[in-house]
């Protein structure tokens, strides 16, 4: 076989597997899109806190915010379907709202409940539009939250939900059809096998499925984010 032979070949292969990569990743967007009911603001809030988020005891309700993972209870405003205080306890867009897609509805991504967490307010605010990754250095220390680090382009979340919060990512990328940046992408691959799924996302993926319509495909079917070359 001469060079063009084989130049010719490569081309073949090449374009099979971008067109193998086109067909998976329209069929999580099918997927992600399929039975989507979005929600109001208000009401994705009440299923959030009030709800997936929302842990019983014997002592009461609490909602442990991911980033400082601190414990708000009812003095916080904390309770079935209620809405907290927001100025202790907000709601954080895993997905910056300054980086929504301007061909989807803002409303819809504002209120999918996939990328809706529970933080504590001033870890929200310096978590800010921050792409996530690993931070070298510390630009500002969280005030009472030591398990999370703002650094001066990247913020970097515990341990224990990074994978969570790679898994949100890679359904909002595929739902409204938007990119990651590599140096984002690469944290969050990782992330997603160093934090793998857990019982905890399976049921916010079912409750999800409940209010919302929808389901998460790397929830259910986390071994799919290798068959993708990039998001």
């Amino acid at each position: 076989m001469n060079l063009y032979h084989i130049f010719i070949v490569l081309i073949i292969v090449s374009h099979s597997a971008m067109t193998h990569a086109v067909n998976i990743r329209q069929a999580l967007t099918i997927k992600a899109l399929k039975g989507h009911r979005p929600l109001g603001y208000k009401a994705a809030r009440r299923v959030l806190f009030g709800k997936i988020y929302l842990q019983k005891t014997s002592q009461g309700s609490y909602i442990q915010d991911i980033y400082c993972q601190i414990h708000f209870t009812k003095k916080d405003g904390v309770g079935p379907f209620k809405i907290p205080d927001h100025t202790k306890l907000n709601t954080e867009h895993a997905w910056p709202k300054a980086r929504f897609s301007k061909k989807s509805s803002y409303s819809t991504q504002k209120t999918d409940l996939f990328h809706l967490f529970p933080t504590a307010n001033q870890a929200n605010s310096y978590r800010g539009d921050l792409h996530f990754g690993e931070v070298k250095q510390v630009k500002n220390y969280i005030p009472n939250c030591p398990l999370s680090n703002q650094g001066k382009s990247v913020f970097t979340p515990p341990e224990n939900i990074k994978g969570d919060l790679a898994r949100a990512l890679f359904y909002f990328s595929i739902r409204y059809n938007i990119p990651i940046t590599n140096l984002e992408e690469a944290h969050l691959r990782n992330w997603h096998l160093l934090d793998p799924v857990d019982d905890f996302e399976r049921v916010k993926n079912d409750l999800v499925e409940k209010y919302q319509g929808n389901r998460n495909p790397f929830i259910d079917h986390p071994e799919i984010v290798n068959k993708l070359k990039d998001f």
